[in-house]
């Protein structure tokens, strides 16, 4: 497998011609030429290079960020990580008013779950490699780990040869503070199930040294990153951390009080309306209060407010109380968490797969009421590695790239309408022939009784189909 590798060819697909996308994400893609162009268009490289300014001049408080990021990064080295010069050099040039950064996150799926996590990583370096080259000032590749995220049932399993491999835990507070336990019984199934190659010792020391028992998830994740992409300078940022939190808190008492969000995001929607997105449903309130092991939401009831399923309720100067002595404990949720990721950062784009992007775009009227910067919107790359075995069955069968998204019984019919005589290509048509004048002749002597000329053609159509489908199993 590794020789096969050495050398393989390229083709590239756009991502419209594929099903992979919906509505939303086709017209963003078509730019000026869709009806929604004036609220969003995907932005080119010069139109983020022009964001340069806009972003380096906002008022993001650089030595508080890069003092978090150090010491979460110290951490890192106490557990007997290397960090490399590259990240180092990264995370020093966040001090300077001219640096900006691109930004992409995911969920703390053990061992990072699916290849989604190497695309969004690979493509936000790629991106900030590129801005930093055109721009002549630098731009900082930023991996946003989703620490709050309280899902575990996504979060402890990954599937590798098609077996499935999960941690256990009853944890249901944030992710990011679970406690990694279990995986020296994956890494022994592992060592069984992986076939040889020269780096599955390298993945399972990578695995090991980053989820050993006692590790939290943020942790693990961060040592992960670092121990793959770290060379190549992807600085991660554990947001779930009170420092931080503290520069949020006139948006999260606004959420609290106000309902900003709610009422934007639905004005947004509606805006979107013809474009089938609904990613995301706002709440009066987007926030969640975390308690010793657990993360639930905040509900308003008049004048209290209240945390679902515990017995904790604030009035107003409770909670505002609560809110300025104990940040970390309010939580974003999906609607604020974008918000709060572009207050912290200088960030000109955020990178992410279509269902993210689609989320996104419910969120710039937000943005705009909050007078926050929305940031660029940039679709992750894709790849599909096809080995030599399985390229030349597919040349055999006629295959090519876009056939691989078609589901089965699409990729049959086409292939029987290519290479099948197949009765009923002009059946259909020919009907409409027979019928049509029937038709007007039927109108003609009476009107009414064109009703029942419809009613025989289209019991017609539907005995051609059955007749069709059927022939379509035999064939297939």
């Amino acid at each position: 497998m590794d020789d096969e590798m050495m050398s393989f060819k390229k083709s590239t697909l756009p991502l419209s011609e594929t099903p992979i996308v919906g509505k939303a994400i086709k017209a963003y893609l078509e730019g000026s030429s869709s009806k929604f162009s004036q609220l969003y268009t995907y932005p080119t490289l010069s139109q983020l290079q022009n964001k340069t300014n806009e972003r380096a001049e906002s008022r993001i408080d650089r030595q508080l960020l890069v003092d978090v990021i150090r010491s979460q990064y110290a951490s890192l080295e106490a557990n007997g990580e290397h960090v490399s010069e590259a990240v180092m050099n990264n995370i020093n040039a966040l001090l300077e008013p001219s640096t900006t950064t691109v930004t992409t996150g995911h969920q703390l799926q053990l061992a990072g779950g699916t290849l989604f996590f190497t695309y969004k990583i690979l493509s936000v370096i790629k991106l900030a490699n590129s801005l930093s080259s055109e721009n002549n000032q630098r731009t900082i590749p930023i991996f946003w780990l989703a620490s709050e995220d309280h899902d575990m049932a996504e979060i402890l399993h990954f599937a590798a040869n098609g077996k499935r491999y999960s941690m256990a835990t009853d944890w249901k507070g944030p992710a990011g503070r679970a406690i990694t336990q279990g995986i020296d019984d994956i890494i022994e199934q592992l060592k069984i199930d992986l076939p040889e190659s020269s780096h599955k010792q390298e993945v399972l020391n990578i695995l090991t040294a980053a989820y050993r028992d006692g590790n939290t998830f943020s942790m693990a994740t961060r040592m992960l990153v670092n121990r793959l992409f770290g060379r190549l300078g992807i600085v991660v940022l554990d947001p779930d951390d009170v420092r931080l939190k503290r520069c949020f808190i006139d948006i999260m008492q606004d959420d609290l009080l106000n309902q900003t969000a709610f009422q934007a995001v639905l004005a947004n929607l509606e805006l979107l309306k013809d474009l089938d997105v609904d990613q995301v449903h706002p709440r009066e309130i987007n926030l969640f209060y975390n308690s010793a092991g657990s993360r639930n939401r905040i509900v308003r009831q008049d004048d209290t407010w209240r945390v679902l399923e515990t017995d904790l309720q604030f009035t107003k100067e409770t909670l505002l109380g609560e809110l300025n002595l104990h940040p970390d404990r309010f939580s974003p949720n999906v609607v604020l968490r974008p918000v709060y990721q572009e207050v912290l950062l200088p960030n000109l784009a955020y990178v992410g797969g279509p269902a993210e992007i689609a989320y996104w775009l419910e969120f710039k009227l937000l943005f705009e009421t909050l007078g926050i910067s929305y940031p660029g919107l940039v679709l992750r790359n894709s790849f599909l590695l096809i080995n030599v075995s399985t390229a030349s069955r597919m040349e055999k069968q006629g295959l090519n790239d876009q056939d691989i998204f078609r589901s089965f019984d699409e990729w049959v019919r086409n292939q029987l309408s290519v290479n099948s005589a197949d009765p009923f290509k002009s059946a259909f048509s020919e009907l409409e022939s027979v019928y049509h004048p029937i038709l007007e002749v039927m109108k003609s002597t009476d009107p009414t009784l064109a009703s029942s000329v419809n009613a025989e053609l289209q019991k017609s159509r539907k005995g051609l189909e059955l007749l069709q489908e059927k022939w379509f199993r035999a064939e297939k």
